[in-house]
């Protein structure tokens, strides 16, 4: 018989599961799938957005190599250095240009020809005076002498001009004389210096005609230089019309008088002479330098011939960087298939063991956001959208890959818990490190800046908690970033410093960020920051208000219910200021028919007049009025729960028994329904909600104490919390019984207080 029914047990029970059972159950429910499903979505929108299929640049501005740096593949680059002066030599070749304006030259013939008819119509020499023909003068004459030299020099030039008349022979003359100049110009000196262009050899072009210019020696334009060659011109030219006496006599003069007045005509023109230099450096070819594999990367070298090779314990600059990453591109140009492929592969083995790192801890930790598809598509959105803006923040020219992560840690902190916040900002770090292709040491500064962050963030009463965020993390990130690259083998240099004070300064940005952002984090993430509570728990609330003039003795029991709360969230660790600001709110509902309930009654008890069917339904709708209320005034959902959930699905036991009575006085046969004197719920989701419906139920319980002494506080706490415990009012939050416990004895306690005994004076004592 025994053995006869063993095996009929064994053939209905049905197997047990094994793991694999169950792991193929999860891979095969609909809900599995969908988030399988937007998993490989967000890893191909971060293999996308932080270009998964290359590695990443890994060097950055005043970074030291830790070693030599070698060519990975060959590649051709442009050798800027060497094509700069290649470009700056064929612009120092390039001739200056000048401006020539010959008028000076043809007023200055006609002023000695009108000088020379005045000095040939004078009467006498008397008569023209000695100052007038002081500018044709020959010098050399003795002191005695003069007035007499000067004299038989101006007979003998007057003679000479006896065959010329109206000066025609003598205008030509000069015009010859003067040609060479007309046409390439005069200066006293070279205007520009040898940087600018070649000293020996200089472009004239006319005035308004820079197109149409001629080389010419500098020698043939100075005046110093060529002012002397005058008199040979006009004597050869003055020889051709006048006798030989006569030509070089009047060549004499005149060469007296043209010499020291012999005009500037060349100006350097600075802009036609940049323009065609620019245009000669523009038609050098780009030199390029060709690197083997294997080759050290090295550069012109400014300072000296010997080319500037990119060594280790040196800091990277600018150039140095140009040729990492024209190395760098050529790599990346040069891989094959299948090194992409691989490359890809491994990006997306990290993707996948992260989400399934995340997802694990969410399992075990927080099972509720992990069934919450809006919360947990939101903290995924989040976390792609802050790799992906890292990632093309943290280039060398920004370097502000702190301020996203540090912004994504705090939101998620506040939003969410800051255990979340941590292994999220730690796995998001990993990511993010690892694609912008830095080290340990960029991975050990993020976390360790995110942890701090995240710790700090979980309780926000004011936005100045949130710059003591800033300046605390600042104070993390400075000390950390120069540990940690010491010990990486970087050395103590302004770099390092620059690095170091930049991600403190980044620190002190994200928390003036998260200040400007909070209240539309607030609004998104339908969250209540301790901040936006602090708000709502003020006396001058609408509904607050309200309550006090319409039912005080409700506004009492929310004030002693919040006291009780408070108290008992904090031995247990849950959020004091969320039960504080959830007690002011539990009871509004009263407010509505605030005199069926016992403590706003003054003037008798209206359900004496009512069956208890009908008193339970009034009793009852204080929720429902109470949750109508609260999303008219657009109260959190937070709060709202504690409005539904404070009561939770309680038998309204004094009516029952009532309606009980009345049954059997009257000796009814239906059966009472229990379900019609419950309140609707739901029970209790948090431990916030449980500990205000404890703290409920036991200071209304206590005002009808006749004697409250502590051993009577203490039974009527340990009852009531026993029957919301065997009543299953706790089954749907995580409450355990130690922490039931703990929750017992603070009620206990702080009711105590509540109720102490006071000293009687004289005068209150009884005779």
């Amino acid at each position: 018989m025994a053995s006869g029914g063993q095996k009929r047990i064994k053939t209905i029970s049905p197997n047990p599961r094994t793991n694999l059972d169950l792991l193929l159950r999860v891979l095969e429910s609909p809900d599995f799938r969908l988030k399988a499903l937007f998993c490989l979505t967000s890893a191909v929108v971060l293999w996308v957005g932080t270009q998964g299929w290359a590695p990443p640049f890994p060097y950055r501005s005043g970074q030291t190599p830790g070693r030599d740096v070698y060519a990975r593949t060959s590649f051709t680059v442009n050798d800027e250095a060497a094509t700069k002066n290649a470009k700056s030599e064929k612009i120092r070749q390039t001739r200056c240009f000048y401006e020539h304006r010959p008028k000076p030259l043809i007023d200055l013939q006609e002023s000695l020809i009108n000088r020379v008819f005045t000095v040939r119509s004078a009467e006498s020499w008397e008569a023209l005076g000695l100052g007038v023909w002081d500018e044709f003068a020959l010098q050399g004459a003795n002191e005695n002498e003069v007035e007499d030299e000067l004299r038989l020099e101006f007979e003998a030039f007057r003679r000479a001009l006896d065959e010329d008349g109206d000066l025609s022979k003598l205008r030509t003359a000069v015009q010859i004389s003067l040609i060479d100049f007309e046409k390439t110009g005069l200066l006293n000196s070279l205007m520009h210096d040898e940087e600018k262009g070649p000293m020996g050899e200089i472009e004239v072009f006319l005035a308004g005609n820079p197109n149409q210019s001629q080389t010419v020696d500098a020698s043939e334009v100075r005046i110093d230089e060529v002012g002397d060659k005058l008199l040979g011109k006009l004597q050869n030219a003055l020889r051709t019309d006048f006798a030989v006496d006569a030509a070089d006599q009047l060549a004499n003069h005149l060469f007296a008088w043209l010499r020291p007045r012999l005009p500037e005509t060349l100006t350097f023109d600075e802009e036609e002479t940049k323009r065609v230099q620019d245009l000669a450096g523009e038609q050098i070819e780009t030199v390029t330098k060709t690197f083997a594999v294997g080759d050290r990367l090295s550069l012109q070298s400014k300072t000296s011939v010997e080319p500037q090779l990119i060594e280790g314990a040196y800091p990277l600059d600018s150039d140095d960087l140009k040729l990492l990453r024209a190395e760098h591109a050529a790599y990346v140009r040069n891989m094959t298939q299948v090194d992409r492929l691989l490359y890809t592969v491994a990006d997306f083995g990290m993707f996948f063991a992260i989400f399934l790192l995340c997802g694990t801890y969410l399992y075990y930790r927080d099972p509720e956001l992990l069934g919450d598809a809006s919360k947990l598509t939101g903290l995924m959105v989040m976390g792609v959208a802050t790799i992906i803006v890292t990632y093309w923040v943290a280039q060398d020219d920004w370097r502000a890959e702190l301020i996203p992560i540090l912004l994504f840690t705090m939101i998620v902190s506040t939003a969410y818990t800051h255990e979340l916040a941590l292994i999220m900002a730690s796995t998001v770090s990993l990511i993010c490190t690892v694609s912008i292709g830095q080290g340990l040491a960029e991975m050990v500064v993020m976390v360790g800046t995110t942890a701090t962050a995240s710790f700090l963030c979980s309780t926000i009463r004011s936005r100045t908690r949130l710059v003591y965020v800033g300046l605390l993390a600042a104070a993390i990130v400075i000390p950390t970033t120069l540990g940690a690259n010491l010990l990486m083998g970087q050395p103590l240099n302004g770099y390092l410093i620059r690095d170091a004070l930049w991600f403190g300064t980044s620190a002190i940005l994200s928390a003036f960020l998260m200040a400007a952002l909070l209240p539309f984090i607030e609004l998104f993430f339908n969250i209540q920051t301790d901040m936006r509570l602090l708000e709502l728990g003020v006396p001058s609330h609408p509904l607050m208000q309200s309550l006090i003039l319409r039912a005080p003795g409700t506004y009492n029991h929310s004030l002693n219910v919040a006291s009780l709360s408070e108290a008992a969230a904090k031995e247990i660790g849950a959020n004091t200021l969320l039960c504080r600001v959830g007690a002011y709110f539990h009871d509004i509902g009263k407010m509505c028919k605030p005199e069926y309930f016992v403590e706003n009654q003054t003037e008798g008890n209206k359900h004496e007049t009512l069956n208890p069917q009908m008193s339970t339904l009034i009793i009852i709708s204080h929720v429902k009025d109470g949750v109508e209320l609260a999303r008219e005034h657009r109260l959190p959902q937070r709060i709202i729960d504690f409005i539904e959930q404070h009561h939770g699905t309680t038998l309204v036991e004094y009516f029952f028994d009532q309606a009980t009575r009345r049954k059997n006085e009257h000796g009814e046969s239906t059966e009472l329904n229990e379900g019609n004197f419950r309140y609707p719920g739901p029970r209790p989701q948090t431990k916030e909600a449980a500990v205000v419906m404890l703290a409920d139920a036991c200071e209304s319980a206590s005002r009808s104490l006749v004697d409250p002494t502590p051993s009577r506080i203490e039974g009527l706490v340990h009852e009531i919390s026993s029957k919301k415990l065997y009543d299953g009012q706790f089954d749907e939050c995580s409450l355990t019984l130690k922490e039931l416990r703990k929750i017992e004895d603070s009620l206990i306690k702080t009711i105590n207080a509540m109720f102490h005994a006071r000293v009687k004076y004289p005068e209150q004592q009884t005779v």
